[in-house]
């Protein structure tokens, strides 16, 4: 399975270690749902750098519904 073909889910991916891994992934091919539930400005920025491989969603993980 090549990660080139994947599609992951980074929950708080627009920050800090979060961030970190959406970069490492994105460096190697992924495409990348980042999860972000306050940092809509970073979570944006990475969008706009990598457009063809990020995808930004809004969701508190914590709460059922918003899962959903």
């Amino acid at each position: 399975m090549l990660i080139q073909e994947q599609i992951v889910l980074v929950t708080g991916g627009a920050r800090g270690l979060g961030r970190a891994i959406s970069y490492a992934l994105l460096r190697e091919g992924a495409k990348v749902v980042v999860n972000y539930l306050n940092s809509h400005d970073q979570a944006l920025e990475l969008y706009r750098q990598f457009p063809n491989q990020v995808f930004i969603y809004q969701a508190d993980v914590t709460q059922a519904d918003q899962v959903k």
